[in-house]
């Protein structure tokens, strides 16, 4: 497992189906930038608005992606997340 540090968070990318089913979102594609979803892991000391457990909206132009095993993860700063995704 990762531990990020200050501001970072580690989020699995998941589907948005798989979330919440209700949730209609509208994707804004261009060449350098897709959103994605997923569930956040772990966070570090400085993060204050996500908490572990949360899905949320977020972009993928900037986050660092790891690949463990199966999974798809991402590191990324606190302010990458463009929203908490409510149930």
């Amino acid at each position: 497992m990762y531990k990020p540090i200050q501001d970072k968070i580690v989020i699995k990318e998941k589907d948005l189906l798989d979330i919440k089913s209700e949730v209609i979102l509208l994707e804004t594609y261009n060449s350098k930038n897709v959103n994605k979803t997923g569930e956040v892991l772990a966070i570090g000391d400085l993060v204050e608005n996500i908490k572990v457990g949360d899905n949320v909206l977020f972009t993928s132009f900037n986050p660092n992606k790891i690949q463990d095993g199966e999974d798809t993860l991402y590191i990324m700063r606190e302010p990458d997340i463009l929203a908490v995704i409510e149930e």
